[in-house]
């Protein structure tokens, strides 16, 4: 992503209802600078025009999108341009398209960010209802839901797992999910923007700054992870993670002293 990329992300933020389908092409060009943004929204524009007519979920599941069953951990999974090329992909993918294409055709759906699984709900009718994308589209009852949480997540559930969550959040948990993905594959320069993005929805956010540092180190640049370090002690030094980030920090100095 381009430096004007990132202030365009971090500009579609402060909207009151930021674009996802928007935001995560940019997410997408972050990955590769080679990706049209502009041409992916237009591929949404077209899935919405077809939705005015017949429903969003409709639409969608007879375009043939569903879930990433035999590669669930690629991160391309994760991507709205390889989503819209492919017609399969994560949870919380398939969702982020269900609720731009929705928004655009003039539905109303939300996501419902379920420990350990993501689903949607559909607010047009007199109730939610929920909608499992990654599953056929499968319609869920708040006992399903139940039963997918505890599956999935193995905790019990709680009636709050069925708010909508915010925008913000959505693309948290992407880059949250792609950061994963890449670490399990030994790629920490992909993981480090993933991060930085990261810090662009969650500014000064204490887990990220941390995993910042480290990945920063991993790569070589003492001097930005002692900087970034230095500076998130100073600015917060009673933060939760301040004993960790002194920890990282030391390490950070003694690497370099090592090299003097």
């Amino acid at each position: 992503m381009s430096a004007r990329d990132r202030e365009r992300f971090a500009a579609l933020l402060g909207e009151e209802r930021p674009d996802l389908a928007e935001a995560n092409l940019l997410i997408c060009a972050e990955a590769d600078p080679r990706v049209d943004v502009e041409a992916g929204l237009v591929q949404v524009d077209a899935l919405a025009a077809d939705a005015r007519a017949s429903g969003t979920v409709a639409v969608l599941r007879e375009a043939g999108f569903h879930g990433a069953m035999d590669d669930y951990d690629d991160p391309a999974n994760s991507f709205l341009t390889a989503v819209l090329e492919r017609r399969r992909g994560i949870p919380i993918a398939l969702c982020t398209l269900a609720i731009a294409v929705a928004r655009r055709a003039g539905g109303s759906i939300e996501g419902i960010g379920l420990p350990g699984h993501f689903v949607i709900a559909d607010l047009d009718g007199p109730g939610p209802r929920y909608i499992d994308p990654y599953n056929g589209w499968a319609p869920l009852a708040p006992a399903d839901c139940a039963a997918l949480v505890t599956r999935t997540a193995g905790i019990p559930f709680q009636a709050d797992h069925l708010r909508p969550v915010s925008e913000r959040a959505i693309l948290a948990r992407t880059l949250l999910n792609l950061r994963g993905s890449y670490l399990r594959r030994g790629m920490p320069a992909q993981a480090l923007w993933t991060v930085e993005l990261g810090l662009i929805v969650a500014p000064g956010d204490g887990e990220l700054s941390r995993a910042a540092v480290v990945l920063l180190t991993g790569a070589g640049r003492y001097d930005e992870a002692e900087e970034a370090a230095a500076a998130f002690l100073a600015e917060r030094p009673g933060h939760p993670v301040a004993a960790a980030m002194e920890t990282q920090l030391e390490t950070v100095r003694d690497l370099r002293r090592r090299m003097n």
